[in-house]
Formats: C-alpha cells, sequence, structure tokens
C-alpha cells in the first residue's frame, strides 16, 4: 500500500466569488457592479442581450447589470416604497419577490405587500398586470386579489404561473390577463393526485423544467406537476423540519426553501435558507453553505457561506447566480458538474473518472474481493453524510502532483469521528495504490483529527 496524503487545497471542487454588491453593506449604489451596492436583493433573470435585471426585496427596485458590470436602476427608487404605474423612476414597488421573463424580454415581478403582479416593457414602462389588494378573487387583471405572491413561472404557452403563498394555491394568468386557480383550494395540507384534488401549503418557489412539467417548493418539499398528466407529485422532502439532512430524496429534510432552479442537466437547486442543495436522481445532496452558520465565505464551494439565500439562477453550464438577501450581494458559484452518485457494492471492476466529478456518496460504497475501484486523477469525492468506502478488495486512487484525488466532506456530515471516509476490510493492501489524496474537510482537517483511513 502506498500512501501520500496532501495538505487540503482550494478551488477544484467548484468555486463562489462576489459578482455584484458589497458584502453585508446595503445600499442605492450604482456603478461598477463590485461597487455598487444593493439592498436585499432576491432574484435575477438574463435578457436577450445579456443584462441581467435583479429584483431587491426592501429595496423595492429593479436593477441592471449589463455585460460591461455597470449598475442602474432600471424601475422605480430603491429603498422607496409604494406601488403605483409609470415610467422608470416615476414607478414604485412594494416589496418585490420574484422576477421573470418572458416575450419580447418583457419582464413581470411578484410584488409581495402590494400584493400585486407588475409587467414592465423593455422601455422600462411599468403597468399592474394583475391584482388590487390583499385577499382571494378570482378575475381579470387588477379584478383578481392574492395574499403575498410570492414566485413566477412562464410556461410554453406564455401564461404566468403565481405561487399565491398565504392563499394556499397556486394561480395561472392567461394572455387575457384572466387570473384562475391551476392548483389549491385553499387547504393547510400538501395532498398530491389530480390536480382536481391536490392542494399545496404555502407555495414558495416555482421553475419549469426541461419537459415543460412545473416545478413547486413549498418550506419543506419539492413537488412537480406533470402537466401532461394533470398531476401533482412529491418529489422530496418530509415535510416540516428545523434541519436540511441529506439523502434519499423522500427521506431527505428541508429547513426553510426559498428559491429553485432547474438545471439543464436535470438537476433542480434548491436554496434552504443559508445551504444549496441539489436533487438530482432521486437524491438530495448539499452542495455549499453551512446550516448552522450566519457568516460570510467565498472560495471553495463547500466550504462557502451565506446567511439566507433569495434567489438563484442558473446560467448554462456551471453558472449559478446566488441572491444573498441578507448579506445583500449576489454571489456567482462556478458548479463542476452535476455530481455523480455513488452508492451501495460494486459488481465489478469500476472507475470514478474526473470528467464525471464530483462523485457523491450517497450511501456507503463497497468494493467487494475480487472488485478494483479506480479513482482517476483530478477525481473529487465527496460525501454529505456519515457514508464510507469499504475496500474488500483493492482500491487504486492514484493521483499526481498536479492533480491530485480530492475527499471532501461535506458541512452536513453528521458523527464524523463514528467513520473513516476510507476503511479496508479483509483487503489484500498489495493490490492497492494511493498517491497524492487531498483531503479535505469543511469542519477540520482530517490528518490532524484522523478521520480520513483506516486499515484493519
Amino acid at each position: 500500500l502506498l500512501l501520500l496524503i496532501s495538505v487540503p487545497s482550494y478551488g477544484q471542487f467548484g468555486s463562489v466569488t462576489n459578482f455584484a454588491g458589497q458584502p453585508n453593506r446595503s445600499g442605492s449604489q450604482n456603478g461598477p457592479r463590485l461597487e455598487a451596492s444593493f439592498f436585499e436583493p432576491t432574484g435575477g433573470v438574463f435578457d436577450s442581450k445579456g443584462n441581467l435585471f435583479t429584483i431587491e426585496y426592501s429595496g423595492s427596485a429593479i436593477r441592471k447589470i449589463t455585460p460591461n458590470g455597470e449598475v442602474s436602476v432600471f424601475a422605480g427608487i430603491v429603498g422607496v416604497r409604494s406601488s403605483v404605474d409609470g415610467q422608470g423612476a416615476q414607478a414604485r414597488f412594494s416589496s418585490i419577490a420574484d422576477i421573470a421573463i418572458g416575450a419580447g424580454d418583457t419582464l413581470y415581478v411578484a410584488e409581495y405587500n402590494g400584493q400585486r403582479i407588475r409587467k414592465i416593457d423593455p422601455q422600462a414602462t411599468v403597468t399592474t398586470y394583475a391584482g388590487s389588494s390583499w385577499g382571494f378573487r378570482e378575475g381579470q387583471g387588477s379584478q383578481a386579489q392574492f395574499r403575498y405572491p410570492t414566485a413566477l413561472a412562464i410556461g410554453a404557452d406564455g401564461s404566468l404561473y403565481v405561487a399565491d403563498t398565504d392563499n394556499n394555491r397556486i394561480r395561472k394568468i392567461d394572455k387575457d390577463r384572466n387570473v384562475t386557480t391551476f392548483l389549491g383550494d385553499g387547504s393547510a395540507t400538501n395532498r398530491t393526485g389530480s390536480l382536481e384534488q391536490a392542494t399545496i401549503v404555502k407555495p414558495r418557489a416555482l421553475a419549469f423544467d426541461k419537459d415543460g412539467n412545473l416545478l413547486i417548493a413549498t418550506p419543506n418539499d419539492l413537488f412537480r406537476v406533470d402537466m401532461a398528466n394533470e398531476t401533482l407529485e412529491h418529489l422530496a422532502g418530509q415535510g416540516q423540519s428545523n434541519q436540511s439532512l441529506d439523502g434519499p430524496a423522500l427521506q431527505a429534510t428541508f429547513r426553510d426553501i426559498y428559491s429553485i432552479a432547474y438545471h439543464k442537466d436535470g438537476g433542480i437547486f434548491v436554496g434552504d435558507r443559508q445551504t444549496i442543495r441539489l436533487l438530482k436522481d432521486t437524491h438530495v445532496v448539499t452542495l455549499s453553505g453551512h446550516q448552522s452558520s450566519f457568516s460570510y465565505a467565498e472560495g471553495d464551494l463547500a466550504t462557502a457561506k451565506y446567511r439566507y439565500i433569495g434567489g438563484l439562477l442558473s446560467k448554462g453550464h456551471d453558472s449559478l447566480f446566488i441572491f444573498d438577501r441578507s448579506h445583500h450581494n449576489i454571489r456567482l458559484a462556478r458548479v463542476s458538474d452535476n455530481p455523480t452518485l455513488q452508492a451501495g457494492t460494486l459488481s465489478g471492476n469500476v472507475t470514478w473518472t474526473k470528467a464525471n466529478s464530483p462523485h457523491y456518496l450517497n450511501g456507503d460504497v463497497v468494493v467487494p474481493a475480487g472488485a478494483t475501484l479506480t479513482i482517476e486523477p483530478g477525481a473529487i469525492v465527496q460525501r454529505n453524510a456519515n457514508y464510507n468506502i469499504t475496500v474488500k478488495g483493492s482500491l487504486k486512487a492514484e493521483g499526481s502532483a498536479t492533480e491530485p484525488i480530492l475527499f471532501s466532506d461535506g458541512w452536513n456530515s453528521q458523527s464524523l469521528s463514528s467513520k473513516f471516509f476510507i476503511q479496508f476490510e479483509e483487503a489484500n493492501l498489495s493490490d492497492s495504490k494511493l498517491s497524492y489524496l487531498n483531503a479535505h474537510s469543511s469542519a477540520h482537517s482530517f490528518n490532524t483529527r484522523g478521520l480520513f483511513l483506516r486499515t484493519g
């Protein structure tokens, strides 16, 4: 057995940097994006020209960040709250919770305290699209009523879907501005099944997947509406919980979801208060953040910290924009890839490649006698719970000085002292080769606590 474990290095696993704003400093300053200040940013969308339009909950304004990084106010006045239609700075908003973009770069925003859905054209003309006052009423345009509209999503036919949070409903606004109930009857319970009978409690976030199905987040669960079959399905979560635990989707728990974003490769990013979770292949893993920390940290994806994730925006293959509401800035995460989930007993010789990294342990992995697990140089292996790799056959994890293999614990690992990351049992160590392994923990260094490797 050849073993060389290096001191942790950073930046291999994905990174988080400040994209716009000044961390922990609220304000209304415009200008270059890193010198600008925001007042509780909660979401954003890109238009066809590459401009990023961001919204501010307490700032109650829409800001524009151009491709060259200049920040300006597009509509409203930062810090001035009301509900007034008008052009640009003449318009007023009252606590903007979400934003969506439709045909012709038309913007729509959910005005949480204004109980309205507003429409903004490319010339910054603001009009009331639907809603008028607090309550529940169907109807056209301003005849309708909402109770704290929180999220928006635009369907393939141009209809606007609204998470009408305190009415426990998903509302639908067609192109003629007719507002109807799409899902729910106001009941304070989540019930799956046909849309005629299904109910939803406190919907907070919406998104459409690549198949045109509507994704819905409540504070502690994820759901999907199969649009073709008109049914509501439960995807993940166990209902009310005060913690965020990873695992199989229906065994995982969420603490306080306020945002979701769909990745084009099929994963669902979830903003779970201070953590960023990912639902993929019926499993939930934590990508970033710490559920018991409110401090601020950039750098490694696995060690970054957030205070209150108000919104998420997935763009391209590896870019995730994070609207850190309580730190008053917009972060940019470069996620190396959607993870490859690993669990169970290998059926033969298996190779974990660098290209398919990161490899997440979603359960204990067993390398049986006669089998070999090969891990390529530069590959990344992470566990977000108390799982390990038990080797009864052989393990060949041979990194290099320039491409070490990274083994990393996530913030949500439980009872780390009870399990080693790699454990050899009844194995012929002469058949295994380990070199240039970078052992990193969000909480401590493996090689100072002896948690990484055990033989015998």
